[in-house]
């Protein structure tokens, strides 16, 4: 019944992407988390980018990938607000969809995510609409107001079948370091976390 209830939803939420006129098909998909060290994905082009209007934070509960339900763990996600630097990726018009439906099975595990077509603007200067993976924080897996010793404890004990949470913290903070970023916060966290 669960699994029916969740490819319900996935339906839902595809279906009103597909309706929101902001939500024209683009080549490109942004990427600000795990994609940027493991997009699994063939691409034509990648280049550093960045996002206006959201930002970059600590603040989705993991019982996947970096977590379990017993002992959830912590990723990213975008909340509104500020700018966040990651990379962009262009695929082909062959590859598209079966690019977008296997981000969509990643990443909507549990729907705490909605696909949108956002502005982001290249190294280059090019400006470019992103297939963008945005935090739903009406979601109870949203935890972007809590304290950052709330969102240490969850990073420090999150272990999931991609591996631990604060492997995940660093690999962030090492992908923004190759393209010459500081994350003041993520580094705060990174440091609260080695605190015993």
């Amino acid at each position: 019944m669960r699994q029916i209830r969740l490819n319900y939803e996935l339906l839902v939420i595809r279906f009103m992407n597909i309706c929101n006129s902001n939500n024209a098909i683009s080549n490109w998909i942004f990427a600000y988390g795990s994609l940027m060290w493991r997009p699994n994905f063939q691409y034509s082009e990648m280049i550093p980018a960045i996002i206006n209007g959201w930002q970059r934070d600590m603040c989705i509960i993991s019982i996947h990938y970096r977590g379990t339900p017993n002992k959830p763990g912590l990723v990213s996600g975008l909340k509104p607000g500020g700018s966040c630097h990651g990379r962009a990726y262009k695929v082909s018009d062959e590859d598209l969809d079966s690019i977008i439906h296997y981000l969509d099975d990643r990443e909507l595990i549990t729907n705490v995510y909605t696909p949108e077509y956002k502005e982001i603007t290249l190294q280059d200067n090019r400006i470019v609409k992103a297939r963008v993976y945005i935090s739903n924080v009406y979601h109870k897996h949203y935890v972007g107001n809590i304290s950052d010793n709330e969102k240490t404890s969850y990073i420090k004990q999150g272990v999931g079948s991609e591996g631990r949470s604060i492997q995940y913290l660093k690999n962030i903070i090492d992908q923004l370091s190759k393209l010459e970023i500081v994350d003041k916060g993520l580094n705060n966290l990174l440091q609260l976390c080695k605190n015993p």
